[in-house]
């Protein structure tokens, strides 16, 4: 396995078109908005809508994690996985997000994603959190595009951390243009950009 740092972070970063780049850094202003857009329709918090899309978030894509929440505001049912469905019910009803995202094991890091992804929301992207999910990992590895799947617990733990810090000291040699969750954002979408052939980098 590579070695995990910023230098790999940076070639991606470097690449990004100036369209990317911008892309990158209003990509959590925008789902803030949309945070603070469905708490004011629906009379919630925005903490709680942003901590809910967060809860249901693995295995969906952005479109379907919204309107996987607005339909869980509107009937109370929605799809993806139970266990967080279950978890967005007890945020929306007023439960602590540090509680029900709390990992239910503490001897084992889990769930730091998910809290990252909320965070990050929260924040509009301002913010040295670093949501790391496969696709942050494989840019901080510098894995190929064409490599198989990490396995599964790979980000777990100190290697989590390990990772967020490599994209923080990556914001710290862009020379401030961007924060830590800002370069994830971007460099996430270089490597979505990538992985559909459009362009070329490893």
């Amino acid at each position: 396995m590579a070695v995990i740092g910023p230098d790999a972070i940076l070639n991606y970063l470097h690449v990004a078109s100036h369209e990317q780049r911008q892309q990158g850094k209003a990509w959590y202003k925008t789902a803030n908005a949309f945070a603070h857009g469905v708490a004011d329709r629906y009379g919630i918090h925005p903490e709680q809508a942003a901590y809910a899309l967060a809860a249901l978030s693995p295995q969906q894509s952005w479109g379907a994690n919204q309107r996987s929440l607005v339909l869980l505001l509107e009937t109370n049912s929605t799809y993806g996985l139970g266990a967080n469905i279950a978890k967005a019910r007890r945020i929306l009803a007023g439960e602590s997000p540090s509680t029900v995202l709390a990992p239910p094991n503490p001897a084992r890091v889990t769930g730091s994603k998910v809290r990252a992804f909320a965070d990050c929301i929260i924040a509009g992207g301002r913010t040295s959190t670093v949501c790391v999910d496969r696709h942050a990992a494989d840019v901080a590895l510098g894995r190929r595009l064409a490599a198989s799947p990490l396995p599964a617990g790979f980000i777990t733990g100190a290697r989590y951390e390990t990772i967020a810090a490599a994209y923080r000291l990556a914001a710290q040699r862009s020379g401030g243009q961007f924060t830590a969750c800002e370069v994830q954002a971007i460099t996430w979408i270089v490597r979505r950009t990538l992985k559909h052939g459009e362009g070329r980098f490893n």
